[in-house]
């Protein structure tokens, strides 16, 4: 498998997600689910993890990339969250969260916050609004995102969003 990201970055974005959608390991700790789940991303053998290997593959199961339509508001907070190494070195977790309906419809990591990443995320998001519209039969007639004010923002601008 084989990520660029290294493990300590990996583990701490393992813990957020956890703690997004709720998943609380019942025989081990948070920590050492997501240490093993880096561990493994990062290209060491599953069989060789200090976790059982079907209990590594199921949580490994439970947080990958799974494509699912959930019901959309049209008013979302955007924050990214910067995860900082020992080192120095930091990378941002972007989340959009739906304010009413408390869904979480696009995360990503990326190593620098600019309004490039900020095109990702309204390109992303138009995508899931697709994917809800056909499911559901909704019709969103008026988008806001709520954000911090971070200068990336600005990006919003450029398409005449409501940020």
């Amino acid at each position: 498998m084989g990520t660029r990201w290294k493990v300590p970055v990996l583990t701490q974005v393992m813990l957020i997600l956890m703690e997004y959608i709720n998943l609380k390991p019942r025989f081990h700790s948070n920590q050492s689910v997501a240490f093993a789940l880096a561990c493994y991303l990062a290209g060491l053998s599953s069989w060789r993890s200090f976790l059982p290997h079907s209990t590594l593959l199921y949580y490994y199961g439970r947080l990958s990339y799974v494509r699912y339509a959930v019901p959309l508001s049209g008013v979302y907070a955007v924050d990214e969250t910067r995860v900082r190494l020992v080192r120095g070195e930091y990378y941002y977790l972007w989340v959009v969260r739906d304010v009413n309906i408390k869904g979480i419809p696009f995360f990503m990591l990326s190593s620098v916050r600019s309004g490039v990443h900020v095109l990702v995320v309204l390109a992303n998001m138009e995508k899931a609004e697709g994917g809800a519209r056909k499911v559901f039969n909704t019709r969103i007639d008026e988008v806001i995102y709520l954000h911090d004010g971070a200068t990336a923002y600005n990006a919003f601008s450029w398409f005449n969003t409501r940020g």
